[in-house]
């Protein structure tokens, strides 16, 4: 029997994947500037490592590099998604590099741009990650960081793949059940937040995870269960664009529904964007009837084609900056 789950697809994965000499893509971009990092220390934050030395210079950037420097633009926090990294660490965790150099071309400098890598980049991990406290809260704490050092009135983010559906609570806050923990994440940060971009989330979980609940990624807690809809005879109408109207379950995910029936707003515009031909979401983007990567409140959205999981922030750092910096949709 085949199967299909997102830590098989993950692992799979890193049979092509080869250590690269990530210092020599960074630029000097990474770590977090040692004027960024004594604030972080000097104000409760060192407990939560956001200079990520572990992971040398592609763990964590931003910054200023003295007082005097400026910060002109709305800054920008990004989160990576799973077994991936703030910066390119190999070929498979290539971070935001490509997105950072080219808003850095476009004018902006690392005093505007800010991310932290959160989890590591062991893809054989990838299955035991899930929307926890832990996690979520640590993000939180590097939001709250990044409006106390910047004193931005309003900031931005840009987040691919779990990184969406991490970044959607840590604006939202409230209440997180973990399978360990109750935590609550705050109140909602949602007046701070200019434009809120999601790049191929799971925001109705992942079909390849219907029958693979018992996958720490894939839980029904707080992972990407999509639910069994038609009950788990019929998991293979998962990925169909409409399915029979005997199919009245809506329950999956408790996390991913708590997000999605949320009434509130998490930014002033929010748009999400996919690829048809992404190879982890599949399906062409459905679940369930829904495409799973686009986040409900969305004030508009793109599809790509031919792009893969990866390639959807890869490749589309034009499209990210225009999202970003006018508020529209590119053509």
């Amino acid at each position: 029997m085949k199967v299909r789950t997102y830590a098989i697809y993950v692992l799979l994965t890193t049979l092509g994947v080869f250590l690269c000499d990530a210092s020599t893509k960074h630029n000097g971009i990474g770590p977090i500037t040692d004027h960024f990092k004594h604030f972080l220390d000097e104000n409760g934050y060192s407990m939560f490592d956001f200079p990520r030395a572990d992971m040398s210079d592609f763990g964590s950037f931003g910054g200023k590099k003295q007082d005097s420097d400026k910060i002109t633009n709305y800054p920008v926090v990004f989160i990576h998604g799973n077994s991936d990294a703030a910066l390119t660490a190999n070929s498979f965790s290539t971070g935001w590099t490509n997105t950072v150099n080219y808003f850095i071309k476009k004018g902006y400098n690392l005093t505007e741009l800010y991310a932290t890598s959160w989890g590591n980049t062991i893809v054989s991990q990838a299955s035991y990650r899930k929307h926890d406290c832990k996690t979520v809260i640590r993000l939180r704490k590097f939001v709250e960081a990044v409006l106390a050092y910047t004193k931005a009135d309003k900031i931005n983010f840009i987040t691919h793949s779990m990184g969406v559906t991490l970044g959607r609570k840590v604006i939202a806050g409230g209440k997180l059940d973990d399978l360990s923990e109750t935590c609550d994440v705050g109140s909602s940060l949602a007046s701070k937040v200019n434009v809120f971009l999601g790049l191929s989330g799971a925001n109705f979980g992942l079909c390849s995870c219907a029958s693979s609940i018992v996958i720490p990624t894939c839980n029904v807690r707080n992972g990407f269960y999509p639910g069994d809809f038609c009950g788990p005879q019929n998991n293979a109408l998962c990925g169909k664009s409409a399915y029979p109207p005997s199919c009245l379950s809506k329950t999956y995910s408790e996390y991913l529904m708590n997000l999605n029936q949320d009434s509130n707003k998490i930014a002033d515009k929010t748009f999400s964007a996919w690829s048809q031909d992404d190879e982890l979401l599949g399906n062409k983007n459905y679940v369930w009837g829904n495409f799973t990567s686009l986040i409900v409140h969305s004030t508009g959205h793109k599809i790509y084609n031919g792009l893969t999981h990866m390639q959807t922030k890869e490749n589309t750092s034009s499209d990210q900056f225009l999202m970003i910096t006018t508020g529209t949709i590119p053509k």
